[in-house]
């Protein structure tokens, strides 16, 4: 898979999973802040620059990704940030190779049935042939808040997935729920929605901050799904104090106690 290294090379490592349809540069309005790390950003097979890579699945996904740590990172391990697809790609890869990973932030991804679910997957392949369009592209870019500016970039993104890496990659997040697996990963695990997001992602952050020893969940106020790229100062403060293990930033809202 395609990636880019950003920041210093002697910090500690993170990685970054983007979602569905877009790329690694996602992450750069975050990283002015992170200079200090060792940055690797990644496109996911199908996506980006490595569009000419099928995607398979989240497991060939996760191996993949596992296969980056091990070969970019001093020692073999990395902290892990996953947002949307990212997410699902980054428990997959707490369950797989929980070995590899440090600490993880995972945003806006479900481990619950989305509710009507089979009625957006219908919606995705309606959508799909005309994914392309310019009004699709505008109307995706909106509801993910990224600003105007990022269009032509975004619009390149899109241009490069496939219909069929656009709906596979949904269909597995979609279809992606908790395992045992997962509670055997010791590692600290930071689960955040906006609030403007679905209520059900909330609640499955809930749910698997309930059963795994060291999972915190959290709400980011005001914000959607896309909230890194609405405030990238507030991300970068939320991340920096995770990967700190200090106290996260006072806008989080709780959703739930522990």
């Amino acid at each position: 898979m395609f990636v880019s290294e950003h920041g210093s090379r002697q910090g500690e490592s993170i990685v970054f999973l983007h979602g569905n349809a877009v790329g690694g540069w996602m992450w750069q309005p975050c990283l002015a802040d992170l200079a200090g790390y060792h940055c690797i950003l990644v496109d996911l097979p199908g996506h980006g620059k490595s569009n000419d890579q099928e995607w398979v699945s989240l497991a060939d996904t996760a191996r993949r990704v596992s296969e980056i740590i091990r070969g970019y990172t001093k020692g073999g391990k990395a902290h892990i940030v996953g947002a949307s697809l990212g997410g699902s790609v980054a428990f997959q890869l707490l369950c797989d190779h929980p070995e590899l990973v440090d600490r993880a932030l995972i945003s806006g991804t479900s481990l619950l049935p989305m509710p009507g679910g089979s009625f957006f997957k219908f919606m995705i392949r309606l959508i799909a042939p005309v994914m392309k369009k310019d009004f699709v592209m505008r109307a995706a870019l909106k509801a993910l808040n990224f600003s105007e500016e990022g269009f032509e970039q975004f619009r390149q993104a899109i241009l490069a997935v496939s219909s069929r890496t656009f709906v596979k990659a949904f269909d597995d997040g979609l279809n992606q729920r908790y395992s045992k697996d997962l509670e055997k990963a010791k590692n600290p695990v930071l689960l955040i929605s906006g609030e403007k997001e679905p209520g059900y992602i909330a609640k499955s952050n809930t749910m698997v901050a309930m059963r795994h020893p060291n999972a915190v969940a959290r709400i980011v106020p005001g914000m959607g799904h896309g909230w890194m790229g609405e405030s990238p100062q507030l991300f970068n403060r939320v991340l920096k104090a995770w990967l700190a293990d200090g106290e996260l930033p006072s806008e989080l809202v709780a959703s739930i106690k522990k």
